[in-house]
């Protein structure tokens, strides 16, 4: 994992453009408060990997279906305002989906725990988090490159669809968590940069009620995760 981890670093750093041949420099060079875009919007995708141990009394099969549960795509799109040269605030919001799919499995009914039998089991997980966000940036060289490090605390909406045979159940949950953020800009016009984001999500592990019932055989699920993204800033 860590050797993935820094492949995706350094892929991203080899792929960045430099700046146009016929780019006016001068016209880019941000020096002081007032000559700084006061909005900046951000739109990203990448792999966010959810954290949390997996029993070792599942076979192999169920072991590798939750595993393939921890990893999805991240979608995540946050707005801020810059009141001074240092310092903003904004909203910050996440969206995690993940799916799986086994057509042979021993399976129990999350609600009674009894034995339902061998069959199809089928999760659709989304977890949403969205909340204030307080952020700290620095302008790097010139200006055309812009660090920036953000805090958040967010609800954290979770959902399960699950199929199990042929009955379905819905596994909801909700709860705090906080959101920390470093992203890295690379400005290539006076309005709009690329850019990659590493977050973390920390979050403990939400209690979960099944079609609307708690207290049910899978009640707690980890929320806290590692996201690798990459995306499009928007300077106004």
């Amino acid at each position: 994992m860590i050797k993935f981890h820094a492949f995706f670093l350094a892929a991203i750093c080899l792929v960045m453009p430099a700046p146009a041949a016929d780019w006016d420099t001068k016209d880019m060079r941000l020096t002081d408060y007032q000559s700084l875009p006061h909005l900046r919007v951000n739109t990203s995708i990448g792999l966010c990997y959810r954290f949390g141990s997996v029993s070792t009394d599942l076979n192999n099969d169920l072991q590798s279906y939750i595993y393939g549960l921890r990893v999805g795509r991240n979608l995540s799109a946050d707005a801020a305002y810059f009141f001074s040269e240092y310092f903003g605030a904004g909203i910050d919001y996440s969206y995690f989906t993940a799916s799986n799919y086994l057509e042979s499995a021993v399976v129990s009914d999350p609600e009674t725990g009894r034995l339902m039998g061998m069959g199809v089991m089928q999760d659709e997980i989304g977890l949403h988090a969205v909340g204030p966000a307080f952020l700290f940036g620095y302008l790097v060289g010139s200006g055309n490159m812009f660090l920036l490090l953000s805090l958040a605390p967010v609800k954290l909406i979770y959902g399960d669809k699950q199929l199990l045979m042929d009955k379905t159940f819905d596994i909801e949950g909700s709860t705090w968590g906080l959101h920390s953020r470093i992203a890295f800009d690379y400005r290539i016009l006076q309005f709009l940069g690329l850019g990659i984001d590493v977050a973390h999500l920390y979050s403990p592990s939400v209690k979960l009620t099944v079609n609307g019932v708690s207290g049910a055989v899978k009640d707690k699920e980890p929320l806290g995760s590692m996201t690798y993204s990459v995306g499009l800033k928007f300077y106004l």
